[in-house]
């Protein structure tokens, strides 16, 4: 090999453990740094492998995306609450235009029916306004909109429910009511005091919320029993509509707030049980709740809140005496142990004194007594002694 090759060779071997490639000549093609740049393991350099995004930076990204999507509890924005309510009371009107048209009469509970609906429509077209063009509702303002809306659902949905026309489940029964709780949620979201209250009420215990539905069945009974006696003939099931709400709620708020009569509260939800489920059997299969309304909906939720806190009761109940029975039954067998214990110190002293006694070689062979005569003797001294 000539001088000129070798030197070639040399040159070529330190690119490769260098990983640099010879000056591109002006004009040539430009030289594959990838196929190149290979040492002699064969593995690939670090700067030839694919770019990976570092993992704090896609964290981060991760946690700003979750950070944009909405929470499930998070409170519902005021102006989706006055859209909700303005479609409601857009309902509202409808169904009271038609019915002022069937009668051909639109006064009293119709033409009532009518005011409410296009006063609310009003009221949340302003508030909707303002909330989207104007920081107004966000102060006082918001809370005024707020009660305002409140008042009037319920002397709409009260009478309109509870009277006519809408006493019976349709488009304007639903209506009116779903227009009231918005408002009355509306009410929750801008009131801190209210907000506080009600989220003491709802984080009471199971007990406590039974008794709660107990109470509002109750009411809603009462005042459709009432209704019912004020303006129809005052028959024997209207009567009985308005004594089986009195009989409980009475007995039932006491529980609700005294813990002395806790005791007695498997009794009373027994009572209770029994009592609605008569009632709702009278109210909701003969007269006067034999449609779905307030009356019938009202029964049901008083008689299935009373099954609940008896069962409630029932179950406490239950937990109660197995855990005494448990109680009874661990210290009957520590009972047992223990005295399995003393039987068998009292056994191994006896067999130790009879070993000592019969294994004495100190004495005569006339004199040694037998086993036999050594245990009744050790037998006889722990007798003494106990």
């Amino acid at each position: 090999m000539s001088a000129e090759g070798e030197m070639k060779t040399e040159a070529t071997k330190q690119e490769v453990q260098t990983g640099q490639s010879e000056p591109v000549a002006p004009g040539g093609p430009e030289p594959d740094h990838n196929a190149d740049k290979v040492n002699k393991g064969g593995a690939v350099p670090e700067d030839s492998q694919p770019i990976i995004v570092d993992k704090p930076d896609a964290e981060t990204a991760r946690q700003e995306m979750d950070t944009d999507k909405p929470k499930i509890d998070e409170p519902i924005a005021a102006l989706t609450l006055y859209g909700f309510i303005l479609v409601m009371s857009f309902v509202v009107m409808v169904e009271a235009s038609i019915e002022c048209d069937r009668a051909n009469n639109c006064s009293d509970e119709r033409g009532w029916a009518v005011t409410v609906s296009v006063i609310s429509i009003i009221c949340t077209g302003v508030a909707i306004a303002l909330e989207m063009y104007t920081d107004v509702c966000s102060d006082i303002i918001g809370v005024i909109f707020a009660f305002f809306l409140l008042l009037l659902w319920s002397g709409g949905a009260g009478v309109l429910t509870f009277r006519a026309p809408f006493t019976a489940t349709g488009n304007g029964y639903f209506a009116s009511w779903l227009a009231w709780f918005a408002s009355a949620y509306l009410v929750y979201s801008e009131s801190p005091f209210l907000k506080r209250r009600v989220s003491e009420v709802f984080s009471a215990g199971l007990h406590f919320k039974s008794m709660l539905a107990i109470v509002l069945g109750s009411i809603v009974v009462l005042i459709a029993g009432a209704i019912l006696c004020a303006e129809e003939n005052c028959t024997n099931q209207n009567a009985y509509s308005v004594a089986v709400p009195s009989v409980a709620i009475p007995i039932v708020l006491p529980f609700m707030f005294l813990t002395m009569l806790q005791e007695y509260a498997i009794w009373a939800s027994m009572f209770m049980a029994l009592w609605w489920l008569i009632g709702a059997a009278v109210l909701t299969f003969d007269r006067p709740f034999t449609f779905t309304g307030n009356g019938y909906f009202g029964t049901w939720v008083a008689a299935l809140g009373s099954l609940y806190w008896f069962y409630l009761c029932g179950f406490e109940e239950a937990n109660i005496v197995a855990k005494i029975q448990e109680k009874i039954k661990e210290q009957q067998e520590r009972m047992k142990e223990q005295s399995a214990g003393k039987q068998k110190e009292t056994t191994e002293v006896v067999d130790a004194k009879v070993n000592d006694k019969a294994g004495a070689t100190d004495k005569p062979a006339d004199t040694k007594k037998t086993n036999d005569e050594v245990k009744l003797e050790v037998k006889d001294e722990t007798k003494q002694v106990a």
